[in-house]
């Protein structure tokens, strides 16, 4: 009867079938990056604004300044969030038919050419204050 070592036991263990669980650990690995990558991960970018001023003939003006984008915080899939091209994506904002309002909330459905699986989490700032006020023409003389 043959007699074993732990020692010798632990190396039968690890290199018997050596290139079957070699083959098994890279397949899990494999599987584990794969999962783990769908996952979805997190980026803030500026999104400009466009903005559409009312015509010359309306007797009112914009007073606020506007600034030229906003940080939006964007959740989505890895690779997306990679290719996503922030310089495409604008929010338009209509000050034609907001001249009644004074407070405009910026919304996520506004964002134009966002991809399919990716959300809006967070636009800041969520608001934007603006005030127009009329035009006054007086003759002097």
């Amino acid at each position: 009867m043959k007699r074993r070592t732990f020692s010798g036991a632990i190396l039968n263990a690890i290199f018997e079938n050596f290139w079957l669980k070699l083959i098994a650990l890279v397949a899990a690995l494999g599987f584990y990056g794969f999962i783990h990558s769908e996952q979805d991960a997190q980026r803030t970018i500026a999104v400009k604004l466009v903005v559409e001023k009312p015509p010359e003939s309306v007797p009112r003006r914009l007073m606020t300044p506007i600034p030229a984008a906003v940080d939006v915080t964007v959740v989505g899939p890895f690779q997306q969030l990679e290719a996503l091209q922030p310089e495409r994506l604008s929010i338009a904002l209509n000050l034609q038919a907001a001249q009644s309002i004074q407070d405009l909330k910026l919304l996520p459905e506004m964002i134009n050419d966002l991809p399919p699986r990716v959300r809006v989490d967070r636009i800041s700032p969520t608001r934007l204050q603006i005030h127009f006020e009329d035009i006054i023409t007086r003759t002097i003389g």
